[in-house]
């Protein structure tokens, strides 16, 4: 009983001590502007990460292609192209997902204006013009 008195004071005092962590944070010392900044950023380096991690992808399934090809009827040949194949689709459907989901959130949170809010510019009405 004395051991597990110990442990739940651990964990208490950790507890605390995380609590107490985030304290600048309810107190407005660390602004929000400078998370959303980092999150901005963040989203920026995504982006850029999806993309060339989705184009190793393209070039993976390309290569069981091509390597499906060129096996001209050997089993291990094709086994390996298929392998290639295989992991290079779904590599490409899994990035499509998060490419969707970085970009719903992001669009969620308000680090993107969603194109429907966009309104076109007008010209304003000149003084001497008669319309229809």
């Amino acid at each position: 009983m004395r051991n597990f008195a110990s442990k739940l004071k651990k964990i208490y005092a950790l507890v605390i001590a995380g609590g107490l962590s985030f304290l600048p944070l309810v107190a407005a010392a660390a602004p929000f502007d400078n998370l959303r900044a980092t999150l901005s950023s963040l989203n920026a380096v995504l982006g850029v990460l999806l993309i060339v991690i989705f184009g190793i992808a393209v070039v993976v399934f390309s290569w069981g292609v091509v390597k499906y090809i060129s096996a001209a009827g050997d089993a291990a040949k094709l086994k390996e192209a298929r392998s290639f194949i295989l992991w290079g689709i779904i590599l490409i459907f899994v990035l499509v997902a998060i490419f969707g989901l970085v970009k719903y959130l992001s669009t969620a949170i308000g680090l993107e204006r969603d194109v429907s809010d966009i309104k076109p510019p007008t010209l304003p009405p000149t003084s001497g013009a008669t319309g229809p």
